[in-house]
């Protein structure tokens, strides 16, 4: 009898012992927002937690956004908001993505003064509406003979980095007398491929040719 009731006893805290092991005090509390600043961007999601040392699994609500690896390594594919969620155990909790849109310099003025014979220099007032990324100007004047293309006068080859939200900032260079418009070329830091996203004529009339 004694043996079968000490028997009971050690059961109980043998159970006691388990419980208060068990990580019944775990929390999943919260996802880190993050912002993707171009389509290509990756960053680690962060979760609060409490009680373990065990880390959630991860994925996307909307892939057409963001794209998670159970890991918590988020890419940006395409500009939007996106939800990510995190798993751990019975425990969930949501957090939401931002990816910036295309980079967009826009033209916010254009200022030419005449400088050396056959020279002006120009000023052009920039702002960029969307993520990261890259811009180069090109400047041009109407084609010679009806029905021609336009001509290129003058261009900037190298890459102007330019970062999102930047506040609007001037670019100044010496272009040819003979110009008369300037086109803004974009690119997103992940491509290539350029865009035309804003175009001003130098001598202050509305709209642009073809370029």
């Amino acid at each position: 009898m004694q043996n079968r009731a000490r028997l009971s006893y050690l059961a109980v805290l043998l159970l006691l012992f388990v419980a208060c092991e068990s990580p019944t005090d775990q929390k999943l509390m919260g996802v880190q927002a993050v912002i993707l600043e171009a389509v290509g961007d990756s960053k680690q999601l962060e979760a609060s937690v409490s009680g373990t040392d065990a880390l959630p699994a991860w994925e996307s609500l909307n892939p057409g956004v963001v794209t998670v690896s159970r890991a918590g390594m988020v890419t940006a594919v395409g500009a939007g908001t996106a939800t990510v969620r995190a798993t751990l155990g019975s425990e969930t909790a949501h957090g939401q993505v931002t990816v910036l849109p295309s980079v967009n310099v826009e033209i916010t003025s254009a200022t030419r003064v005449p400088g050396n014979p056959g020279w002006d220099d120009v000023t052009l007032r920039i702002r960029n509406t969307g993520g990261r990324g890259y811009y180069r100007t090109r400047f041009y004047r109407a084609a010679s003979t009806p029905g021609g293309q336009p001509e290129i006068v003058s261009q900037m080859l190298t890459d102007i980095a330019i970062a999102a939200g930047q506040p609007e900032l001037s670019a100044m260079t010496q272009i040819p007398a003979s110009a008369e418009w300037a086109v803004i070329y974009s690119r997103d830091p992940h491509s290539m491929e350029y865009r035309t996203t804003a175009c001003a004529r130098l001598d202050g009339a509305a709209g642009c040719p073809a370029s």
